[in-house]
């Protein structure tokens, strides 16, 4: 054995000869503890030392990572605060408003309890 290398021996008759050797991965060694790994082509998500009733939300929450994230980029957009139904005319005139006033115009964005709900909603709803 070298460095971070181990050799792979075989028997042959009374003799072990070397027949490969693996890399010892640094990530392979993991702590004592509960860990949640969810492997997907292309991708690995691990949580190393995670509380063992909560592993199966993590899970969820990154096997649904782009429709949370869609989410909550939906429920942080701009939108007036009042709440009743917009009027035609009041629609347009918001669009307007927004569109001369480009990135730098006062409205109320949603408190982080909602977009917190909309996610629950995703794993509620999640297959």
């Amino acid at each position: 054995m070298s460095g971070n290398t181990v050799t792979l021996y075989r028997k042959r008759g009374r003799r072990y000869e070397p027949v490969s050797e693996c890399e010892m991965l640094r990530g392979d060694q993991w702590p004592a503890g509960h860990h949640v790994t969810v492997v997907q082509p292309g991708s690995r998500f691990t949580r190393y030392s995670v509380e063992p009733d909560k592993a199966a939300l993590l899970a969820a929450l990154y096997l649904h990572r782009d429709a949370c994230i869609e989410a909550i980029s939906k429920m942080t957009n701009a939108r007036p605060s009042i709440k009743e139904p917009l009027t035609p005319k009041q629609v347009e005139a918001w669009r307007q408003w927004k569109e001369a006033c480009g990135s730098l115009y006062a409205v109320e964005i949603p408190a982080i309890a909602e977009c917190f709900d909309a996610i629950v909603r995703i794993v509620e709803r999640a297959e």
